[in-house]
């Protein structure tokens, strides 16, 4: 009776390891360029299970080459990950419930993040300070026991300007 109390609570979670480790990445980098959020190609999203299920019947045969349709254009899959896919289908089709968005590396990235309001920290010399940014960078700077560079002359930043847009030989 334990081991069976125990595969009810094991499967679900290997089901979802499974998809983590060897569908969703399939999914991420081959699929949802054309089958995403933003473009649902023949109304297919890999991104839900709800975008999947149209897909869910013929997806072996498209992925095979088999077929009239052939996807992903220009590459087929490895035989491994086919047969992953096959895996998962016949097994259920287990979609786990956490957001998928969530697990892409693009989106763990700080500019889809919320904006937060950020106190700046207190520094060792306010004022040095001209914006909040700037109270960032001195406490950076003081962490490592650094002192700012002095200001540049206007004769400096123009020289840095020049250089910038390739006219350096203007410059001495």
């Amino acid at each position: 009776m334990r081991l069976v109390v125990l595969l009810l609570i094991a499967l679900p979670l290997l089901a979802d390891d499974f998809f983590e480790k060897k569908i969703r990445p399939v999914f991420a980098t081959k699929c949802q360029v054309c089958h995403g959020a933003k473009l649902q190609s023949g109304g297919v999203n890999f991104t839900t299970a709800e975008g999947f299920t149209k897909a869910k019947g013929k997806i072996v045969e498209v992925l095979s080459y088999t077929g009239k349709v052939k996807m992903p254009p220009g590459a087929k899959l490895n035989d491994e990950q086919i047969s992953d896919i096959g895996t998962w289908i016949a097994s259920g089709a287990v979609w786990p419930e956490t957001a998928a968005v969530a697990k892409q590396p693009e989106q763990t990235h700080w500019a889809f993040r919320p904006v937060a309001k950020v106190t700046p920290p207190s520094v060792s010399d306010p004022k040095w300070v001209k914006s909040p940014v700037d109270a960032f960078i001195l406490a950076k700077l003081d962490e490592k026991n650094l002192k700012p560079a002095p200001p540049a002359s206007k004769l400096a930043l123009l020289a840095r300007d020049l250089r910038s847009h390739g006219i350096a030989s203007l410059v001495g």
